[in-house]
């Protein structure tokens, strides 16, 4: 076999090739049976389904502080019983995580057509996540404050004792 015969194999291969990807791209844009993947005018998004809740949101200090200031929310606090009686967010409820996982029958105490917010000590502590998506998965409408208590009181914004 001689180098023109090995160019003229090349050639012919990228021509085919060449005329393969042509007539697929005619394809594809004549089609109406074909997904869309690609398209400069939309990026592209992720939806829940219908019946799936979406997943809890996190919030910035100030958007919290405005939510308790503004909204009719209520305040979720997942620390221990103790943490809570130290201090918490006036009017939150105090819903120890581990009391929620090993009962979740004790969910039933928070109203379903209200926007819960839930934080714990700070934003190194998992609990406010982990009760807001168990919240979620129950049908709740619930958020994240993952600063927690520790980012409240670090702004000098109003905090209450529990009742002695």
């Amino acid at each position: 076999m001689t180098i023109n015969m090995i160019r003229r194999t090349f050639k012919e291969i990228a021509l085919l090739l060449a005329l393969s990807l042509l007539v697929a791209a005619a394809t594809y844009t004549v089609r109406d049976d074909v997904p869309v993947l690609f398209s400069k005018n939309s990026a592209p998004t992720l939806q829940a389904p219908m019946n799936m809740p979406t997943a809890p949101a996190p919030l910035t200090p100030e958007q919290a502080h405005e939510a308790f200031t503004t909204e009719d929310v209520l305040f979720v606090d997942g620390r221990d019983n103790f943490d809570y009686d130290m201090g918490h967010i006036p009017g939150a409820l105090n819903i120890p995580l581990h009391e929620a996982t090993a009962d979740p029958a004790i969910l039933a105490v928070l109203p379903k057509d209200r926007h819960l917010v839930v934080y714990c000590s700070n934003d190194l502590c998992g609990k406010a996540q982990k009760l807001a998506a168990l919240l979620t998965e129950r049908g709740y409408r619930a958020d994240t404050f993952p600063g927690g208590y520790q980012e409240w009181t670090t702004h000098g914004w109003k905090t209450e004792e529990a009742l002695q």
